[in-house]
């Protein structure tokens, strides 16, 4: 799914993937799959926050659980073909062009349990975990 720049301000729960917003209807309401956004410009260009729930993949989260897991963004700076290309998975950069259809090339995402950082007066200091 893609979550573009078209985004930005537009309110959380009403973005919309792969497409852009107009009168032509194309995309799909993110909100339909329960999905939330934030798209935002920044001084160095533009942001996003993303939150997908996992059961609309069947993903069971649970202490040590592994599944695949790829982001990618793509850049176009002057309207033609994709200038750069950065993925959060460095075996989809070996590979090439292949996670669009060979999720084997997806990293690897690790569901960890949270533990209480606790200080000497039994009170909670913090939240923290560990990841891969």
């Amino acid at each position: 799914m893609t979550l573009g720049r078209y985004n930005i301000d537009s309110p959380i729960d009403e973005p919309i993937l792969n497409g852009y917003k107009g009168a032509n209807g194309q995309g799909i309401a993110a909100n339909t799959l329960g999905i939330k956004a934030a798209v935002v410009n920044t001084n160095y260009g533009w942001a996003t926050e993303m939150a997908i729930p996992l059961d609309m993949f069947n993903v069971e989260v649970k202490d040590q659980g592994v599944i695949g897991f790829n982001i990618q963004m793509n850049d176009d700076d002057d309207g033609g073909d994709r200038d750069h290309k950065l993925s959060w998975s460095e075996k989809e950069l070996a590979a090439g062009e292949l996670s669009y259809s060979n999720p084997s090339v997806f990293g690897e995402l690790k569901f960890l349990i949270d533990y209480l950082s606790v200080n000497p007066n039994d009170s909670t200091v913090t939240t923290w975990g560990a990841t891969k």
